[in-house]
């Protein structure tokens, strides 16, 4: 065995003492960082929620502690957030068969990446927190196309997805966290609300859908999209 492989092998032996030893003196600070998940309802705001239905969805985050009482930290979320769209009506017809009607109904989707601080104040059982984050978001629609009165449980007739937009999402909120309990792995409660700025996307509205006799266009309107993020879920430390 060379120098260079022994080496490593004797650091990866020797590193769980050592960290298991820093810890011992408080040097390493122990369960400094917060990690947890959520939920969370989603409704449009300013020009974007005259296309938009409520929306929903999720989300993981870590807090990184820049100190021992983790009042300061670096906040990173990863989450995603599915709303409605319209829907329209188009006619179906085919020789020897009377007319019928499909609908198709379109969603959106949005998928994002967010970095900022975070602030906590000190408390025993609650602690109120602010954070402000910039991160990147990708926005995209899909749609399906179904019967009028088919069930919404079968399978669509057709589906497919549209164009999407990169986006520097830009978000600004707080909350609390509610110790639910104690221990050597606390769980809180996190409750917060939170605005977030997605920028300018190409946006299928009601307005995007222009009948004709030749079909049913759609053109996309350009929108400024931004949405409150009510948010409940559930930290721990580590």
């Amino acid at each position: 065995m060379s120098l260079l492989p022994r080496g490593m092998v004797c650091a990866a032996l020797l590193a769980p003492c050592t960290a298991g030893s820093l810890m011992a003196q408080g040097i390493v600070p122990v369960e400094r960082n917060w990690a947890g998940l959520y939920a969370m309802v989603a409704p449009a705001t300013g020009e974007f929620a005259r296309y938009a239905d409520v929306g929903g969805g999720g989300g993981v985050y870590a807090v990184a502690g820049l100190d021992r009482d983790r009042v300061l930290g670096l906040r990173v979320q990863v989450s995603g957030t599915a709303l409605g769209g319209p829907r329209y009506t188009v006619r179906y017809s085919s020789p020897g068969y009377p007319d019928e009607f499909q609908v198709v109904r379109y969603y959106h989707a949005i998928v994002s990446l967010a970095a900022g601080p975070q602030l906590t104040l000190p408390g025993r059982h609650v602690r109120p927190y602010l954070t402000g984050q910039i991160g990147i978001s990708y926005v995209f629609s899909f749609w399906e196309r179904r019967w009028e009165h088919d069930d919404p449980d079968l399978e669509p007739l057709d589906s497919g997805t549209g164009a999407g937009d990169f986006n520097l999402p830009l978000s600004a909120g707080g909350g609390l966290m509610i110790q639910l309990r104690r221990g050597a792995q606390p769980l809180w409660l996190d409750l917060s609300a939170h605005w977030v700025g997605h920028g300018q996307s190409e946006y299928v509205s009601d307005a995007s859908i222009a009948d004709s006799r030749w079909g049913t266009p759609i053109r996309p309107t350009p929108t400024r999209m931004s949405l409150w993020e009510f948010r409940a879920g559930v930290t721990t430390t580590f």
